[in-house]
């Protein structure tokens, strides 16, 4: 008390004012802070010290206001901005946006906004903002990223149900979609028995080579148009993909694991995995064995279709792996005279999403020219930039590229729990927040008369007195369905009605 207080910019040393400006780089979010790069014009010289330090903090503090619109924080906090060196006396500011990508969709518009923003201060004269990659890295708490796979952000898994619904074309042409939006991209064709990228890329060279000088004596996967690619298929070149594999689950998953993991991945954004169909060994031996990020599903419109489809889904579900996006191949095609027909029907979109909460969904037609260039083995995408189907493989990447963008910064959820007390005859269901957790008890007959998708009641619709919850069954991070000792079975009630319904219930 009655002593001034000194000011931020008045330092006593050099060496105090070093570490001042220390403390202003990693408030603002830098992962680290070199005194050599932020050496001042002259050392000898305080008053310079301090007209550097004070420049930095008006950088930065104009950084901080600009907000990744994806993210939804601020580059500075996010520590994209890094190499930062300021002259003040000349004017000249210079800086690196490290990115997560390339691909990053406001890569542009962001670096635009930096370049406005530190225009914007009285002594800056010159502006030189540059873009990067930031050294990919796996966000997910304990995860595990094993051998080549440790410079690998994401694994995209596409799925399907069943065989023969088009998952290796969109696997193959989702992969070069991303590369064209500017990502690091691989893709590994995961089908032991039948596997299908010889068939649909043409490499230059089509044999895999083992390095022996690497640790590990890692796989080298062949290069095609800036892609990564990977195969079964591809252990015997001669063979051309025909090579024929006779295993059991347990070689299977041993296989497919060292493809994965003893292969060098290098550094990438992405790694578009496409699956064998169905639910078996490979698709748990990549949940056990790394971290996914998201998955593809890929459907037809036919009514057979949809049974598979949804067990495709519950697997991802009871494994924590969050469907991205559904795409509906095959689901219309246009005759040379421009009417558009649908042979197999109007599909199942709106039911994937009414019972599952899948809300990216899209639709492949049915084209003779993705069959042509499946035939050439050349990726539709490349072919066809401006076709209709390839504008919507590109819409399907960027919406991926969204999604991983988002995961690593939403806050984390425990989800709700239900459970079903037989004695009681009623559903049991815990919601757990950040400071409360609150047990409700819901009569399950008042679920026979309600909209699972709405929580609205619906008149006349009440089940008999002698029906009794059988099973509650858990779908992942949406909700549960409830099966009756009547035989139904309603649609899955996502939480967030569940919990409407359970707060109605508990006032009335």
């Amino acid at each position: 008390k009655g002593k001034s207080k000194r000011n931020f910019l008045t330092p006593n040393s050099e060496k105090e004012q070093s570490h001042r400006l220390e403390m202003i780089y990693l408030r603002h979010g830098f992962e680290s802070f070199s005194r050599k790069a932020f050496k001042p014009l002259s050392t000898r010289c305080i008053s310079n010290v301090k007209l550097v330090a004070k420049a930095e903090e008006e950088v930065l503090s104009n950084l901080s206001e600009i907000i990744d619109p994806i993210i939804g924080k601020s580059i500075v906090e996010l520590g994209m901005v890094q190499n930062l060196s300021v002259d003040p006396t000349g004017g000249d500011i210079k800086l690196t946006l490290a990115f997560p990508t390339l691909a990053h969709p406001s890569l542009n518009s962001l670096k635009a906004s930096c370049d406005s923003s530190l225009g914007s201060l009285n002594w800056a004269k010159k502006v030189r903002i540059s873009t990067k990659s930031r050294l990919p890295f796996c966000r997910s708490e304990g995860a595990k990223r094993p051998g080549g796979l440790t410079n690998v952000e994401n694994i995209i898994p596409v799925v399907s149900g069943k065989g023969g619904v088009g998952k290796s074309t969109v696997s193959v042409n989702l992969a070069f979609a991303l590369e064209k939006l500017g990502a690091r991209v691989g893709l590994l064709d995961a089908d032991i028995h039948g596997p299908s990228l010889p068939f649909l890329i043409t490499p230059a060279e089509a044999k895999i080579k083992i390095s022996s000088d690497k640790p590990g004596n890692l796989i080298f996967p062949i290069l095609h148009e800036n892609v990564k690619c990977l195969s079964f298929g591809y252990v015997d070149g001669e063979s051309g993909g025909h090579e024929t594999a006779v295993m059991r689950g347990p070689m299977l998953s041993k296989v497919m694991t060292q493809l994965l993991t003893q292969s060098d991945w290098g550094e990438l954004d992405y790694l578009v995995v496409d699956m064998p169909p169905g639910t078996g060994d490979i698709p748990i031996t990549l949940s056990q064995n790394v971290s996914v990020t998201g998955a593809v599903v890929v459907t037809t419109p036919h009514r057979l279709s949809f049974p598979d489809v949804a067990k495709a889904i519950e697997m991802l579900a009871s494994m924590k792996v969050p469907v991205f996006a559904v795409v509906e191949n095959m689901g219309n095609f246009v005759c040379s005279h421009g009417t558009v027909y649908r042979p197999f029907g109007r599909g199942h979109l709106d039911l994937l999403e009414k019972n599952y909460g899948i809300k990216e969904k899209f639709s492949l037609s049915l084209s003779e020219e993705i069959s042509k260039s499946n035939e050439s083995r050349k990726p539709f995408v490349l072919c066809h930039k401006s076709a209709k189907d390839s504008q919507v493989y590109f819409s399907i990447a960027k919406s991926l590229i969204k999604k991983c963008l988002k995961i690593p910064h939403e806050p984390k959820k425990q989800l709700p729990s239900v459970k079903y007390d037989k004695k009681s005859n009623l559903l049991m269901l815990t919601v757990i927040g950040q400071n409360y957790a609150k047990l409700y008890e819901i009569d399950p007959k008042e679920l026979r008369r309600r909209d699972p998708k709405t929580g609205a009641e619906v008149p006349g619709k009440c089940p008999a007195e002698s029906s009794t919850v059988r099973k509650v069954n858990s779908v992942g991070n949406f909700g549960v369905g409830v099966e009756w000792s009547d035989g139904f079975r309603a649609d899955i009630f996502p939480f967030e009605t569940l919990l409407a319904i359970a707060q109605e219930t508990e006032k009335k």
